[in-house]
């Protein structure tokens, strides 16, 4: 039995990796790495972005890739994202 708050503080520190990529296809990659922050975090829309992008700059992506939506990306850089 823990609080709402530890349950949501554990929550925020993992991580799911659907099969198919699950993400959402009407968002850009950038837009689908920022959405969790968005959720969860009191970030300005200008902060949030820049660490969007850094997180795709650390697994490869570049900032053309950043733009794309799903249906865009390959396989990889989909699990990636």
């Amino acid at each position: 039995r823990v609080s709402d708050r530890d349950r949501r503080a554990v929550e925020r520190r993992w991580g799911i990796l659907f099969q198919q990529g699950a993400l959402f296809s009407s968002l850009s990659a950038l837009e689908n790495v920022a959405f969790p922050m968005r959720e969860h975090l009191r970030l300005s829309d200008r902060l949030r972005a820049e660490v969007a992008l850094a997180k795709l700059e650390m697994v490869g992506l570049s900032a053309t890739d950043a733009n794309k939506v799903p249906a865009e990306l390959s396989g990889g850089m989909i699990k990636r994202v």
